[in-house]
């Protein structure tokens, strides 16, 4: 995300604070509270032996079964052909497939059904996945679930979605679990409990910090960059797109947002690349967020969709740091759809 940057000092240019409380996305308080739980957890461990229930049948069945992909969201789909309402440790819950899914499933189990008898083998599949849910569960204390009745679950109780990618003989199918808040709960304490699968981050205290751009700048011109009231347009369109460093180095690619009154960044990726120099410019960061966190913290903090709150207030306040150092404060703006700098002092202001 580095960029030369554009000094503009000339009149005639209409600068705009930025309004970040405008612009940016709210996160809810469920994906603030179980990203560091619920959102890392490896289903395919916690439900070790889900594979070994499922496989055998459709191998006799002469149809070959696959698990593709689990992805987790705090987000289930209204409009599904098939629910069912489930009951996990006495708090309901639904599973769900697409039209598409519904046929696909069924073709492979009984290829000559009728509608009626498409009805009567989606439920017995159902009532197979819940019982090899219960019976595959890898946790410490065991976990009851039962099908409960086929329908709708009307409450407005979920709060969290698994969904389970498969392929049935060739076509890819979803399946599609929405859990309630005490459901999401245990699975995010027994991640946490448990530990990680990902490397435990080793050392002292670690500071996170969050920028929306790197400038690179001649040190001839640096002086000039830095002196209040200059305006520098930094050749990057509005948007959330920020850059986590761990320690000063690049460590993620984040989406910057609001939770109650402070900025937040949801992690996207990890690795960032960063734009090579050679010829010898300065490295000048706009940072708008940094933080201290323990070891601990950011293993939790190490996948994608991870959560960072921040105790920074949601404003378009910046530091302007070199190597680590902070030496100028600055407003993020706009300048044609475009963020740009008002420096408002510098180390020695």
């Amino acid at each position: 995300m580095a960029t030369d940057g554009q000094q503009v000092t000339g009149e005639g240019e209409e600068w705009r604070p930025w309004e970040p409380e405008h612009f940016l996305r709210t996160l809810t308080p469920n994906e603030v509270r179980f990203s560091s739980g619920f959102l890392r957890a490896d289903f395919e461990k916690l439900f070790g032996k889900l594979r070994a229930h499922w496989l055998p049948l459709f191998h006799s069945l002469e149809s070959e079964l696959q698990f593709r992909t689990i992805e987790k969201s705090f987000e289930f789909p209204e409009k599904l052909r098939r629910k069912f309402v489930v009951e996990i440790e006495g708090e309901l819950a639904v599973i769900a497939v697409d039209t598409r899914s519904e046929r696909t499933i069924a073709h492979a189990v009984a290829p000559s059904s009728t509608s009626v008898g498409v009805d009567a083998v989606i439920e017995y599949l159902a009532r197979r996945l819940v019982s090899s849910l219960s019976k595959s569960w890898s946790g410490e204390d065991p976990l009851r679930i039962q099908l409960v009745r086929a329908g709708e679950l009307r409450d407005g109780s979920i709060v969290a979605a698994v969904r389970l990618g498969v392929t049935i003989g060739g076509t890819d199918c979803d399946i599609w679990f929405g859990l309630g808040p005490r459901a999401v709960e245990r699975l995010d304490a027994t991640v946490r409990d448990s530990g990680s699968s990902i490397p435990t981050v080793e050392g002292g205290g670690r500071v996170l910090t969050v920028e929306i751009a790197e400038l690179l700048v001649p040190p001839e011109l640096l002086i000039d960059y830095l002196r209040p009231e200059t305006v520098i347009g930094l050749d990057l369109p509005v948007r959330a797109d920020v850059i986590v460093r761990l320690d000063e180095r690049p460590w993620a690619l984040g989406r910057l947002g609001q939770y109650r009154g402070k900025l937040a960044v949801d992690i996207v990726d990890f690795n960032p690349s960063v734009a090579s120099d050679i010829e010898g410019n300065t490295r000048l960061r706009v940072e708008i967020a940094r933080l201290n966190l323990t070891p601990h913290r950011v293993t939790e903090l190490t996948h994608r969709g991870a959560v960072i709150l921040t105790e920074n207030p949601v404003s378009p306040q910046a530091r302007l740091v070199i190597s680590g150092e902070a030496v100028g404060s600055a407003l993020v703006g706009t300048i044609g759809g475009q963020f740009a700098l008002s420096v408002l002092a510098n180390s020695e202001g």
